[in-house]
């Protein structure tokens, strides 16, 4: 057989593979927000949000006008926008039986729409890993594990700083 047809099949067997990985990333990135979705996440509807952990403030997030607050001041931080975009990227998956055991001293992150309705109650556990924790949304299983494609550290550690910097 000559070189040139074993680089063309080469070529399209190369091809099929790097096809069929993109179809399946594409995939999993269209169940996750349609997961989201289902859960009601939609960071435009968040009007207000409570951060709270046993033992220590409470954290109101509140928008008005236009204008994040943190507990009634303005949130020159930018804590609010933040978990927002945190929110708008998040993948979230079924967390492993054996991740359990860290699932201890959660920080609860509550959000509501304009009406005040709750949207979510997110109890949210030490990091797992660099950059994913363990969450339970609304006091329902599964639990579940929350990633980052666009931000290298967890949904806790982003509220544990967000909260030190407050």
């Amino acid at each position: 057989m000559k070189p040139i047809k074993l680089i063309i099949i080469g070529l399209f067997v190369l091809t099929g593979i790097l096809s069929t990985l993109l179809y399946q990333q594409k995939s999993n990135r269209i169940n996750t927000q349609i997961e989201k979705r289902n859960l009601g996440w939609n960071p435009i509807s968040i009007k207000k949000m409570i951060i709270s952990q046993l033992g220590k403030d409470t954290i109101e997030l509140s928008k008005k006008d236009g204008v994040w607050k943190t507990n009634k001041r303005f949130d020159g931080t930018g804590m609010s926008t933040q978990i927002i975009n945190y929110f708008s990227t998040m993948q979230i998956t079924v967390a492993p039986i054996s991740s359990i055991s860290k699932m201890h001293h959660p920080i609860t992150l509550q959000t509501f729409d304009k009406q005040g309705n709750s949207i979510n109650t997110i109890a949210i556990f030490p990091e797992s890993k660099k950059g994913e924790c363990m969450a339970i949304i609304d006091n329902k299983p599964p639990i579940v594990v929350i990633t980052n494609t666009h931000n290298s550290i967890s949904l806790r550690k982003l509220l544990e700083e967000l909260r030190a910097n407050n």
